[in-house]
């Protein structure tokens, strides 16, 4: 994909060939196996198709559709002969189903987890937490989900001024509290707690936990994520 000369229908064309589920499920064994955590494609899921970004999942997603489209195009349109699933989403589903431990995620319960470590940061970080947020600067952290039911509790510690944090699960159930105000950026307390209740699918599995800075004029060192619920499958 970062081959900017290359045919960008070709490689459009390449994603929609069922021949590259083989591929992805290949490559992905591999990288399993050579000890790398499950690849985060959450950070490319929505980015533009261009000659440089065109291996993304938005190809893919635009694809699965939940109405039948042959009653809406010509038997002979591209559209109504698109693969589905497409290709590289039936590669993720087979390895999902597959042998391949689950590790990647922050697990529960965790206590003081960094806010630097948000996904698509950049390594290392240059402060030693989140601070000079400008509004609404929103930051994502994958949660490692082990239980068929559970409750969390999330915790976030804050230093500054007053203002608002919104936190959601999955970019849902969108919840806002007040933060503390401790006179200093670098100065923290705990804000209110979130709770959030899960049922997932799939055990494991991974949800997003979403921070949003509402109001700013304070900094995020780090949070604690803790369940509630004790029963597990």
């Amino acid at each position: 994909a970062g081959c900017g000369g290359c045919s960008l229908s070709a490689k459009i064309n390449a994603t929609r060939d069922n021949r590259m589920t083989d591929l992805c499920v290949s490559f992905l064994n591999g990288w399993y196996r050579s000890g790398f955590q499950p690849l985060n494609w959450w950070v490319t899921g929505a980015a533009q198709i261009t000659t440089y970004t065109s291996w993304n999942l938005l190809e893919d997603m635009r694809q699965e559709t939940l109405i039948d489209t042959t009653t809406m195009f010509n038997s002979s349109s591209p559209v109504a002969q698109l693969p589905q699933p497409s290709p590289k989403l039936k590669a993720i589903d087979q390895i999902r189903q597959s042998s391949i431990q689950m590790t990647f995620g922050i697990p529960m319960p965790s206590y003081d987890v960094n806010a630097t470590n948000f996904m698509n940061y950049h390594e290392p970080y240059t402060d030693p937490y989140l601070r000079y947020l400008g509004s609404n600067s929103t930051f994502y952290y994958p949660l490692l989900i082990q239980q068929s039911s559970m409750k969390i509790n999330i915790t976030v510690y804050i230093g500054g001024s007053l203002g608002i944090l919104e936190a959601s699960i999955n970019n849902a159930n969108f919840i806002q509290v007040q933060t503390p105000s401790t006179g200093n950026t670098a100065v923290f307390q705990l804000a209110p707690s979130f709770q959030f209740n899960i049922n997932p699918t799939n055990i494991p599995s991974i949800v997003t936990l979403r921070l949003r800075n509402i109001r700013n004029g304070y900094s995020i060192r780090s949070f604690d994520v803790v369940s509630t619920t004790t029963n597990s499958i």
